[in-house]
């Protein structure tokens, strides 16, 4: 009786120490950077079936909730970095919620590129990262899409931030089918520092 009794106040004891060991701090510890700041106003967004590029205003992106009246086929975002703000910025992550009109039967996958990157290490080897992100649409669904970067924009160079779906497996019968997506409280985490490279 005693041993049992021991045990299951070791147990109550050692469970929450337990799950407060497990848990993980996700968030980004730098803040967040004024995306309309450091990036120009007019966002490029290409749309299926459609020759000329539609212009959005960042401000579309940067909302915290999804406007409906956003929707639309895209196939890809692209947003153009303001060199003489962005230069030496430290971009810790970026992360969007994607806001589907419909459930597919795929998935979509995002694929999300920045140019003009370097380690902080050397800031002579810049490079493109890709990353991507699978999203499940649903009916008036929203997921969030993380991207951790953790590098430096490296010159006062065009820095470029593209987001598209033309990866994904039957994109065309899907937008055939009425399917709209919008991306939606764009937010970049990062802070400018100091180098002397």
């Amino acid at each position: 009786m005693k041993k049992s009794l021991l045990s299951f106040i070791v147990l109550v004891l050692c469970l929450p120490a337990m799950f407060l060991c497990g848990c993980k701090n996700n968030k980004p510890k730098l803040p967040a950077i004024n995306t309309a700041r450091y990036f120009e106003k007019n966002v490029s967004a290409s749309v299926y079936g459609k020759v000329s590029k539609r212009n959005l205003d960042i401000s579309t992106l940067t909302k915290s909730s999804a406007n409906k009246a956003n929707l639309d086929q895209f196939v890809q975002y692209e947003l153009t970095g303001d060199g003489s703000w962005i230069y030496k910025m430290y971009i810790e992550s970026i992360y969007f919620y994607v806001y589907t009109s419909s459930a597919t039967e795929n998935a979509i996958e995002i694929t999300f590129n920045m140019t003009n990157l370097a380690n902080e290490s050397d800031l002579t080897k810049t490079e493109t990262i890709t990353k991507t992100c699978p999203v499940k649409p649903g009916k008036n669904k929203s997921t969030l899409c993380k991207f951790d970067i953790g590098m430096v924009v490296a010159t006062a160079t065009t820095t470029k931030i593209s987001i598209d779906i033309t990866q994904t497996t039957g994109i065309e019968m899907m937008f055939n089918d009425g399917f709209k997506w919008m991306i939606y409280d764009l937010t970049i985490y990062g802070e400018s520092r100091s180098y002397s490279k």
